[in-house]
């Protein structure tokens, strides 16, 4: 069909009506044709040819100025989504979707770089363990404090073998017996080392005066980093939940997702055993993005070995809120435990259970806007099938997942299939995304029943990490 054909009668749209002496008229073909008659048919008729319609010429957006509208669209739909569990996400200085100045852009690029140069979490978290572990900590029980004495040396002992002590350590004696040593660090620290020493031993000597027997109860950690020495005084009940097993469940909790690695920045502190902990997924350089986007999504933590703080975690985000690339984090601090134990009983396997537990709830809401994100930064609507694989027929990938069990429905492989090709047909495509949107649609579709639309929902999450590894990787 032509540009100047009717699509219902394959005639021309248009006619030129040309005689002689007179100037050709043009128009619409039944209004040419009605004058063409009315004057006895002088002249000939011909069809007009139409050029082809110029593609239209993209849109320039002026920095600062213009909106973005399918970036506004997008931002709308992460709020909405950040909003509804519970996330404020911080308001933007210009209209969600202003394009960015070039040198916003710039930066957005710099940090999506600097992200993707991080190691990814699991590495960053077994170099951190391996540190832990290496230092062979061991727990030591010293009873009644009273017998304990500080030597101008800075050792600890009762009589008998000396123990080094750390500065965190006899900081953590001191802090232990607040109303012995009340408001006392700041004052002993200056103090030289003899005259620490006498200071300490008399207040220790009295504990009974202010502390019950059961109190005065003192616990030492230890550890061997070019000998042994004690890093911090801790409460009988105190359990250990070195940060080692906290990293662990980190890791096999962000594993389990089966999405793409995260990537990680775990700093230790050897002196104070402070752990700080972030994970995160970011989207990729080739993101456009605009203001009021959400490029970066993920998981923080803190935890520390020497009693002076709770493990605590939460979901994390980071937002563009100005064309300059100005960005602002928020997010929420879920996570907050404690780990207490008992002076009669061993309560660290019931701790890492709850560890586990505490983590695993973290991570899934973490994974749920990761997931969110990932399609929202395009991730697989930018990968075509052909990159990942020789397959370049949609339909032929789509029967490729069932067959090779990628997707695992547990329904019947012709059902499974037939569905798949009816829900590609109603929006196709040659992109992952297409493929992933097909698979949703498939449980929609009507030919299944409610449990096999379940199944098919829980085998659409299952993929997502899958096809989201092999855009990353293609």
């Amino acid at each position: 069909m032509t540009p100047n054909t009717d699509s219902t009668t394959n005639l021309p749209s248009r006619l030129r009506w040309l005689r002689a002496d007179v100037e050709p008229v043009e128009g619409p073909r039944e209004e040419i044709m009605r004058a063409y008659a009315q004057a006895g048919f002088v002249g000939t008729l011909v069809p007009v040819d139409v050029a082809e319609v110029p593609a239209p010429q993209p849109v320039t957006l002026r920095p600062g100025v213009d909106v973005d509208p399918e970036a506004a669209k997008r931002i709308a739909a992460a709020e909405a989504f950040l909003k509804a569990r519970g996330f404020a996400p911080p308001p933007t200085w210009f209209a969600a979707g202003t394009e960015m100045l070039p040198e916003g852009r710039a930066k957005f690029g710099s940090l999506a770089k600097r992200h993707e140069d991080l190691p990814v979490f699991r590495d960053a978290a077994a170099e951190v363990i391996d540190v832990i572990r290496a230092e062979d900590r061991r727990d030591m029980v010293l009873g009644d404090a009273r017998a304990l004495r500080l030597t101008p040396e800075g050792t600890l002992t009762r009589g008998k073998g000396d123990i080094a002590l750390e500065p965190n350590a006899l900081k953590g004696i001191i802090g232990r017996f607040p109303r012995a040593f009340p408001g006392a660090w700041s004052f002993l620290a200056l103090l030289d080392p003899a005259a620490r020493a006498e200071a300490v031993n008399a207040q220790l000597s009295r504990l009974s005066e202010w502390y019950s027997d059961d109190e005065r109860n003192l616990r030492l950690r230890l550890r061997n980093v070019g000998g042994w020495r004690a890093f911090a005084a801790v409460s009988p009940t105190y359990m250990p939940m070195d940060a080692d097993r906290v990293l662990g469940a980190y890791v096999e909790t962000l594993d389990a997702l089966g999405l793409p690695d995260p990537r990680g920045a775990i700093a230790y502190n050897g002196e104070t055993t402070d752990v700080t902990i972030r994970a995160t997924w970011h989207a990729p350089v080739s993101f456009r993005p605009s203001v009021g986007d959400v490029f970066e999504s993920g998981i923080t933590g803190r935890t520390n070995d020497a009693g002076n703080g709770a493990h605590r975690g939460g979901n994390t985000f980071t937002r563009i809120i100005c064309i300059n690339c100005t960005t602002g984090d928020f997010g929420n601090e879920s996570l907050r435990r404690v780990h207490k134990g008992s002076r009669v009983s061993d309560l660290t396997a019931q701790g890492l259970a709850k560890v586990q537990q505490d983590v695993g709830d973290l991570v899934s809401r973490s994974g749920d806007a990761a997931r969110f994100f990932l399609d929202a930064w395009g991730t697989l609507r930018e990968t075509p099938i052909t990159k990942v694989g020789r397959i370049a027929d949609p339909k032929v990938f789509l029967k490729n997942l069932v067959s090779s069990g990628d997707l695992d429905a547990d329904v019947g492989r012709d059902v499974m299939v037939e569905a798949l090709l009816r829900g590609f047909d109603v929006e196709p495509g040659e992109t992952l995304a297409d493929i992933f949107n097909a698979v949703t649609r498939a449980a929609h579709d009507g030919m299944l029943d409610e449990a096999q639309r379940w199944r098919v929902e829980r085998a659409a999450g299952s993929l997502l990490p899958v096809l989201a590894n092999r855009a990353a990787e293609a």
